[in-house]
């Protein structure tokens, strides 16, 4: 079944962004992640043409749904708690390090989804391929993040795992005791 030529391209990387925030924030609703995985692959496979046009339409996937898992970056105004009293300058800070990090860590999506449109062919292994450069991605974007807001005190390190795909499944005791066993990215492959 083709899509409609009508819908703009946007909209699939948009609905799978949906599909992911749902699942990583409401564990009950896992089943999302089938009609995600389903939908983004379709997207990739069917509609992208270039490397270039999968890693944009992958950063626009991966920014909105980073933008949608630190939504509760919001939570922290105001800014009071760090001595910023000022309300304007409280917002413009929230604002800019929620496009920061959900830009930085979106980032990564662009890439994975440019590599498995590189590396993906007609074979019967794409199923093992798209997991594996997943789960790449998804240890060089904690390391890259922890580069990022490097401080004193801090270690540049895969630590920042959060909107990992793999937390969507931490409700199964049986993926529990796999997690357990290869920490967060068995879950994500």
């Amino acid at each position: 079944m083709k899509p409609d030529k009508k819908v703009p391209l946007f909209l699939y990387a948009l609905i799978s962004a949906g599909f992911y925030i749902t699942a990583f924030n409401y564990a009950e609703y896992f089943w999302i992640l089938s009609l995600f995985s389903i939908s983004l692959l379709f997207f990739i496979c069917e509609k992208l043409k270039s490397l270039k046009e999968a890693f944009w339409y992958g950063l626009l996937f991966g920014t909105t749904t980073f933008a949608g898992i630190l939504i509760w970056f919001w939570k922290t105004f105001p800014l009071d708690w760090v001595g910023i009293d000022n309300v304007a300058l409280s917002l413009i800070l929230i604002f800019v390090f929620w496009i920061v990090a959900s830009v930085t860590l979106g980032l990564f999506f662009g890439v994975w989804l440019a590599l498995y449109k590189k590396y993906s062919s007609t074979n019967n292994y794409n199923f093992l391929l798209a997991p594996t450069l997943w789960v790449i991605c998804e240890f060089a974007r904690a390391l890259f993040f922890s580069i990022v807001v490097l401080g004193q005190e801090s270690v540049i390190a895969p630590f920042w795992t959060f909107g990992f795909l793999g937390y969507s499944l931490s409700w199964s005791t049986l993926f529990i005791f796999f997690a357990s066993l290869h920490v967060v990215y068995l879950l994500s492959f």
